[in-house]
């Protein structure tokens, strides 16, 4: 090989041959024309395929293999340069080579041959390989644009679905005429729809911020087995539409509390099981469970289903795809919760057997609350009574095995029994199996579905599945007449919550401001509603409040403009009003409710931020007044929210009028005072202002006044706890 006496010479001129290849105008246009800096090119590249060629003359590494070319092949992702374009770069280094032999007089053809010969095997293999990958880019490109297309359109059915339904339901809401059953189940198909529309919407919003990175995991303290309940309860009737056998098991061994994202936990849990309901044929199972260990949650959805192939099984968690069986995959549900699990530091594994059903798992690392105890005695009541079970007809029943499962752990014996036996103090039978015509014996009918037909028995009791611990405990004591009585956290979550505040609503849309001002009137706060930002400052240049919920978009001045105002003078609490919950981050306001507004979240701000209203309901006989006054419970807190704020007014008024001794305004205030308090049988208020109103009449100069309005205070403070007048 003649190129091998030349080896010498060609490794001196490196840096001449070198440049002359990427100096040349062709190379440094097209570098130029796809963002590659020259300077770039020639370091990191130019000079490595230079050695290669002197190391393959030296016949010290193999030919037609230029690592440093496939180096620059990757980088080169993303640039879309063309295979002419390739070629012309690597032809120019032949071209530098040759130029070379010349200039140093020592061209010949043979060595023109054998640079040929070097070059071409090298560029054969390139080209090749970058053609492969265009095809195969290309080729992505197609089945990703058809998948994105059938995407596309599959989710404009699925929103325009549920759109149909609540336009049609309120169109006939609007012409019908309808008794109040109708009237409520077309409320509630409505209501259904809009969860659905809104989920589909949240899952398009999710899959953008998470691509984005926009997207924040919020954790927080919450009841798990409470959140796992509420899920479960809402996909009974989806369940029993399809006669599946829809069981759970919730390990009771978990802390009531955890740290972690609910919301997200709930998306991801409630995602499988709508995936498990939706492909297990009528009559199947679907299983949830839900175990603790090493600090580590793992939940699992089971079905019996139709399954997944195994090649399937990664792809069905990627955006865009589907599955062989095209039914599977086509949105972007899944994706999403592996993006939440991996965002929450946890997993999620799938098995699956095609027409055998598929698990889906969920593995994530939770924060224990430390005030919070496990409670394993819950059904420990129990362990003594006799209990059995008429034998089923079927032995492999899901729902007997989840229940079995319950009373081992809680070490609670169960016989299986063929006939009624009154040595039992309880027995539990399958309603579909059989019928009870009279025994003394209480009873406990596992049921399918939902149904009235134990309403009226005075000795059994429905259980439907699934079932977890405080219901079965629940059951248990509704079989066996057990009054539990309510303990005080009962009765704070029962009560209805109020709070002294005053709270500004800056809205634009009237349909929304409505709606808020609806919700605050609930909670007995005093709202007012601006429609701009601007109007925003003013009014609080002039009013004093304790909160603002501050719309973003509005015309004359947006939400966040407004706000930087207002902070400039005032250190009212702002909580933003939005649909994009990631544009709050590290901004002026204090906290945001995302839209569509739910109560929930509305009353958990309003906790935040407001003074909850401490009524003195030993004071109030509720009882005694929603029996004479045939009102609800909920109905007279709100007339009791009247009457305190307009006796506020009143005892103020009555102080002034005793200050300046106006015994006529004395009168009429102490006679409106006593009206408003024997409405609700405030006997001693209404006694103290009798008093008043008739000594004020008479125009006694020897009653202390002063006094007796103090005391008339002191006794409406027993009703309401209020700052001092």
């Amino acid at each position: 090989m003649e190129l091998v006496t030349k080896v010498e010479l060609f490794t001196r001129s490196k840096g001449k041959i070198v440049r002359s290849w990427v100096n040349d105008q062709n190379v440094q246009d097209i570098l130029n024309s796809h963002e590659i800096d020259v300077d770039f090119f020639h370091t990191n590249y130019a000079t490595y395929v230079f050695d290669y060629f002197i190391d393959v003359i030296k016949k010290e590494v193999k030919i037609g293999e230029c690592p440093v070319m496939y180096d620059f092949l990757e980088y080169l992702q993303g640039k879309e340069l063309r295979a002419d374009e390739l070629f012309t770069i690597c032809s120019h280094f032949k071209k530098a080579m040759v130029d070379f032999t010349f200039d140093s007089y020592f061209a010949s053809r043979t060595i023109f041959d054998e640079i040929t010969y070097i070059f071409n095997l090298n560029l054969r293999s390139l080209l090749r390989l970058y053609t492969d990958t265009i095809y195969q880019k290309e080729q992505e490109a197609v089945a990703a644009s058809l998948a994105k297309e059938y995407f596309l359109s599959n989710m404009t059915h699925e929103i325009k679905t549920p759109l149909n339904a609540i336009i049609g339901f309120v169109e006939l809401m609007l012409n019908d005429r309808m008794t109040p059953a109708h009237h409520q189940k077309y409320l509630q198909t409505i209501f259904n729809s809009g969860e659905t529309l809104l989920s589909i919407i949240n899952d398009i919003l999710d899959f953008s911020k998470l691509r984005s990175g926009e997207f924040n995991i919020q954790n927080k303290k919450f009841n798990i087995h409470e959140e796992i309940i509420s899920i479960l309860d809402l996909f009974i009737p989806n369940a029993n539409s399809k006669h599946l056998s829809f069981v759970s098991f919730i390990d009771p061994q978990l802390p009531s509390e955890i740290v972690a994202d609910p919301i997200r936990l709930k998306q991801i849990i409630s995602n499988f099981l709508s995936n498990a309901i939706k492909f297990t044929p009528d009559g199947g199972v679907v299983e949830l469970e839900l175990k603790y260990k090493n600090s580590k949650i793992f939940i699992s959805v089971k079905d019996s289903g139709i399954g997944i192939v195994k090649e399937d099984q990664v792809k069905i968690f990627n955006a865009f795809k589907q599955a062989t069986n095209s039914d599977i995959g086509t949105g972007l549900g899944l994706s999403i919760c592996k993006q939440l699990a991996e965002h929450m530091g946890g997993k999620i594994n799938i098995e699956s057997t095609v027409n055998l059903g598929s698990t889906f798992t969920l593995c994530l690392p939770i924060e224990e609350s430390l005030s919070c105890e496990v409670d394993l005695s819950i059904l420990k009541s129990f362990q003594k009574l006799c209990i059995a079970l008429i034998e089923p007809k079927n032995r492999d029943n899901v729902q007997i095995e989840s229940l079995k499962r319950y009373l081992e752990l809680f070490a609670i014996k169960l016989d299986i029994i063929k006939d009624l036996d009154p040595k039992y103090n309880l027995i539990f039978f399958i309603d579909s199996e059989v019928n009870f015509i009279n025994t003394n014996t209480p009873l406990i009918a596992i049921m399918d579905s939902f149904s009235n037909k134990y309403e009226n028995s005075r000795n059994i009791t429905p259980l439907y599945f699934p079932i977890y611990s405080s219901k079965l405990q629940s059951t248990f004591n509704e079989a066996l007449k057990i009054e539990i009585p309510e303990n005080s956290a009962q009765i704070n979550k029962k009560k209805n919550i109020l709070f002294d505040a005053k709270v500004l609503v800056v809205e634009d849309n009237e349909a929304n401001y409505q709606l808020l001002e609806s919700i605050l009137n609930n909670y007995s706060i005093d709202s007012k509603i601006v429609v701009n930002g601007l109007e925003a400052i003013e009014i609080c240049k002039k009013e004093s409040f304790d909160l603002i919920l501050m719309d973003e978009q509005m015309p004359v001045l947006n939400g966040k403009d407004a706000s930087k105002h207002i902070k400039e003078f005032s250190e009212i609490p702002i909580v933003s009003l939005s649909a994009n919950t990631a544009e709050h981050k590290d901004t002026i306001y204090d906290d945001y409710l995302s839209k569509p507004i739910s109560i929930k979240d509305v009353e958990t701000t309003l906790k935040k931020y407001l003074k909850e209203r401490s009524l003195g309901s030993h004071a109030v006989n509720f009882k005694l007044l929603e029996n004479e006054l045939q009102l609800d419970k909920k109905d007279l807190m709100l007339l009791l929210d009247i009457y305190i704020k307009k006796m506020k007014k009143e005892i103020s008024l009555l102080l002034e009028a005793i200050e300046i001794v106006d015994m006529n305004k004395i009168a009429k205030i102490a006679h409106s005072i006593k009206g408003s308090s024997a409405n609700f049988r405030f006997e001693a208020i209404s006694q103290i202002s009798t008093k008043l109103e008739n000594e004020a009449r008479t125009q006694n100069s020897e009653i202390n006044y002063k006094n007796l309005a103090r005391k008339l205070r002191d006794e409406f403070e027993k009703v309401c706890c209020y700052d001092s007048i």
